[in-house]
């Protein structure tokens, strides 16, 4: 039984370097499937919306993004769907994605690329990875630059004290942005001084307590709601709360929309 383990997982290693070596002398792929928004975003960003042809149920943006076939929700492929579509590539990437649907499409042979978003730096060199990959290579260059003159132009603009502030994005429970995410390294960039310590995960779970404890000025909220935390008891709020369109704050192209609500729901007077 051992000794046929092992031959399986012999011949299982020869195909996949085959596979590899094929997939690395393929032309450009025409059938690409995403299988998150954001990188549907970045995929018509760049110019390869024609080469899309099936995206998530979330897919909202651009709006011929909506026209192409849904194969996924936001955590699984539909893996009939997919295989009826015939793809030669599939980019997804690594936050929130089932390791089991992604090991069933790799076995079925189909190229995919999985790209990191979880900061600023990572989510540039997955725009640049995108466009290596999809034959667009000088525009994913273009819309690097353009995020990058975007993060220099408000930080160049910070002149007063950062201030306090904490931002949701997700309300039951409450789910808050930490320094060393994504979102959190946006808020810093428009002059957000984040309550979450870097003591915290990247996205840390607070009780109504520790969000009281922590006494923002600001509380922003991308949670897809408008509702502001409940403070029951009677006790008064302390902070101002605004709500900024959770799509804006995608990692892709809209992060130049995002970062400039951002800065407006941070610093505009109530």
């Amino acid at each position: 039984m051992r000794l046929r383990f092992r031959h399986v997982m012999i011949v299982c290693g020869i195909v996949a370097i085959v596979t590899g070596l094929v997939q690395q002398g393929r032309a450009t792929p025409q059938r690409i499937i995403s299988l998150k928004p954001n990188i549907t975003e970045i995929l018509f960003a760049i110019g390869a919306g024609d080469q899309v042809v099936g995206v998530t149920q979330w897919c909202n943006m651009p709006q011929e993004a909506r026209t192409r076939p849904k194969v996924a929700d936001y955590l699984r492929p539909n893996l009939e769907a997919v295989l009826a579509l015939r793809p030669d590539l599939i980019i997804t990437s690594r936050e929130n994605a089932l390791r089991r649907p992604i090991e069933r499409l790799e076995q079925a042979g189909i190229a995919l690329v999985m790209v990191d978003f979880s900061t600023l730096d990572k989510t540039l060199k997955a725009i640049g990875q995108i466009g290596r990959r999809t034959g667009h290579t000088a525009e994913a260059k273009a819309l690097r630059q353009q995020l990058q003159e975007t993060v220099r132009r408000y930080r160049g603009s910070m002149s007063y004290a950062p201030k306090p502030a904490l931002l949701l994005v997700a309300d039951k429970p409450l789910i808050a942005a930490g320094p060393r995410s994504l979102l959190g390294e946006l808020l810093d960039i428009v002059g957000g001084s984040n309550v979450v310590t870097a003591a915290h995960p990247a996205y840390p779970r607070l009780g109504l307590e520790q969000l009281l404890a922590t006494k923002p000025e600001v509380i922003i909220m991308s949670t897809g709601q408008a509702q502001a935390p409940h403070v029951p008891g009677g006790r008064a709020m302390t902070w101002r709360t605004v709500v900024v369109p959770v799509d804006l704050l995608r990692a892709g192209p809209r992060l130049v929309d995002g970062l400039a609500a951002l800065h407006t729901a941070l610093w505009e007077k109530p």
